[in-house]
Parts: structure tokens; C-alpha cells; sequence
């Protein structure tokens, strides 16, 4: 049984492996020591690796729970399936396609000494042993990384650039995300604030963006941390994580005035506009919009705004202002464009 569709419940039937086979089926719903037939007549179906599953509505839902004495006795729905295998088709398998090898070739690349040409000394304040060495190439930093690459301009091949303030293994995780490779989520839970300042650090966007979801999602706001959430959220424009401080804020109102002094707080030029944002969205429908009005981008989840320039080709990372500009400036462009084909068409009619 997997679940409602159109009110009524929806159970499957799939075969899980082996060749592909014919069957006869018939769904019963048992009931009161009665069977009731669920199919008008035999089903027969084949089941193959392309179409593994045939589905079967039940009854509506409600009507189920309308005569529970009649459906549910004893609380369970009991179902019996009567089944006979009439072929076994000699379907060929679909043909084997390899993925494309190049993203797994480019990840082999990651700190490979022999064909690097930059060089990376990353010291750890906390710790006095000699810097680990981690070896990099300098056309994938310009591709994937181009603050990073940036940071390497004048240091002639192989010469040591210097690495502070960031962990060993911070610093190798980020390089290998910046070669393709992932990162557990155990570590990204465990460091995500390390992460989303190095992926700040260094420009690495879709990073600090997806260590920046997981430190929101493992997050639960209080009134003990929310001051710290807000500004930690601000300086390192982290815009999801600022959309949930700030939800808690209008959710809680009344115990953050009676709990919480602002008064020695650090200021922030944003949190006005933040707060009432907050609220427009509380009593907005636009937070999933997916159109292209400028006036509803100012009510979208960070989320819808994120998917949307995702789309676009445009880059997801910043302030909630930073995104709503960047679509507000593509809009204006297609607007343009569509306007002046317009005009060239009706300059051809002419």
C-alpha cells in the first residue's frame, strides 16, 4: 500500500527482480470474513524492467473510514491476492551505458602531486607541526574556483601559497567538493560553520550553500542562541538561515521581548527590512512562486528564490536582496529582448 491518490488508497504490485514474467491477478479486500473483489474482472499484466509495477485503487479513503466495522475490523485492513504466472517473457535487458567518465577522471586529478602546478601549505593555528601539503591544478581552480585561483595569481608553479585560519581537513574537504567529490553528511553536520566560512572564504557558492541547509536543518532556533544565529546569518549572508532566525522572531514574539536585550547586540543595517520581510511572508501565498512578477520575488522563500536562479544559470549565494536583484535583472533583460523582437517582427510586416 503506498498511499492516496484522489482520495483513494493506492496499493502496488512489483516485481523486484528476475526476468520479465505474465501474470493473472486479482486484488480481494477481506472484510468481516468476506471477500470482496477489488477487480472487476482478471487483471493481466507483464512485469519488466521498464514497467516493474501495476497499481490498484482501493476504496476511498473516507469510506473506509466511514464503515471501519465493515473494512477495518479489528483495525486492519486485510487484503488477499490471488496471482498465476501464465509466461515468462524473453524481453532483452536495456543495453549497458556507462556514465560519462570525465567527472570520476577529474576527481582522480584531486591532490595528485605528479601532474599538479599549485601547491597549497595550509597551517593550523591550534596545532604546531609542519603545514600539510595539498597539491592542486590551475585550470580547475579558474573553472570551479575562481576566488581560490585568484588567490594563487603570482606564486609561480609548485611555490608554496600559504594557507591560514582554516583547518587541514577543512581545506582538503572544500578542494575535493571543488574536484567533483562530495563530502559525508556526518562531517558536514558536525562542520558546517567551518564550511560555510571557508566556502565564504574562498567563493565555493553551491558549498556553503548545501553546508549552510545543513546546519539549518540540524539547527533547532532558541531564545539562548537566536541573537547569535542572526548575526552569524548576517555577516556570512547565509539567507536560509536568516529566514529561519527571523521566522522564530514573529513566531515568538512576546517571550523575545520579555527575554531578550537588544541594546548591546552588534547593529546590523538589514534586520528592519529582515523582520518585516518575515512578515509579509507569513501572511504571503508566494513562498513556492515560481513566475516570473517582480513584485511576488520579494515574498519567495529563500528556497524558491535559490531553485529559481539555479535555473537561470545564475549564481544562488548571498543576501535575499542580492538574489531577488540578480532575478529582478534577468527578468528586465528577457522583458527587453521581448520587446525588441516584438518590434523587429513588426518592423518585417511593415
Amino acid at each position: 500500500m503506498t498511499g492516496l491518490e484522489d482520495g483513494r488508497v493506492i496499493i502496488t504490485l512489483t516485481r523486484i527482480d528476475g526476468p520479465s514474467i505474465e501474470m493473472n491477478y486479482k486484488w480481494y479486500e477481506i472484510s468481516s470474513g468476506r471477500g470482496h473483489n477489488l477487480n472487476r474482472h482478471v487483471k493481466t499484466a507483464t512485469f519488466c524492467s521498464d514497467q516493474p509495477t501495476k497499481y490498484c485503487q482501493l476504496r476511498f479513503r473516507q469510506a473506509i473510514l466511514d464503515s471501519p466495522e465493515k473494512h477495518i475490523p479489528g483495525g486492519t485492513l486485510t487484503l488477499s491476492l490471488y496471482m498465476k504466472q501464465t509466461g515468462v517473457q524473453n524481453m532483452p535487458s536495456p543495453p549497458f551505458v556507462p556514465s560519462n567518465p570525465m567527472s570520476q577522471a577529474i576527481l582522480k586529478m584531486f591532490a595528485d602531486e605528479k601532474s599538479a602546478d599549485i601547491l597549497f601549505e595550509v597551517s593550523d593555528s591550534e596545532n604546531e607541526n609542519a603545514p600539510t601539503r595539498v597539491y592542486a591544478h590551475r585550470l580547475i581552480l579558474q573553472a570551479c574556483a575562481s576566488t581560490l585561483a585568484d588567490f594563487c595569481e603570482g606564486y609561480a608553479d609548485l611555490t608554496p601559497v600559504p594557507i591560514c585560519g582554516i583547518k587541514p581537513e577543512i581545506f582538503k574537504a572544500l578542494l575535493r567538493h571543488v574536484y567533483g567529490g562530495g563530502i559525508s553528511s556526518k562531517l558536514l553536520k558536525e562542520r558546517s560553520k567551518d564550511f560555510i566560512c571557508a566556502a565564504d572564504l574562498y567563493g565555493i557558492s553551491n558549498l556553503k550553500v548545501e553546508a549552510e541547509a545543513a546546519y539549518a536543518k540540524s539547527t533547532t532556533i532558541t531564545i539562548e542562541n537566536v541573537v547569535t544565529n542572526f548575526y552569524f546569518a548576517d555577516t556570512k549572508k547565509c539567507a536560509l538561515l536568516k529566514e529561519k532566525v527571523m521566522e522564530f522572531l514573529v513566531e515568538n514574539g512576546q517571550e523575545v521581548l520579555n527575554k531578550l536585550s537588544f541594546k548591546d547586540a552588534p547593529e546590523s543595517a538589514t534586520m528592519f527590512q529582515d523582520f518585516m520581510t518575515a512578515v509579509a511572508m507569513g501572511k504571503s501565498d508566494d513562498k513556492d512562486y515560481d513566475g516570473d512578477d517582480p513584485i511576488k520575488f520579494k515574498t519567495m522563500s529563500v528556497n524558491a528564490l535559490r531553485r529559481k536562479l539555479s535555473d537561470k544559470g545564475l549564481d544562488i549565494d548571498g543576501t535575499r536582496e542580492m538574489m531577488i536583484a540578480a532575478l529582478e535583472g534577468s527578468y528586465a533583460k528577457t522583458r527587453k529582448k521581448r520587446k525588441r523582437d516584438e518590434n523587429d517582427t513588426v518592423s518585417d510586416l511593415i
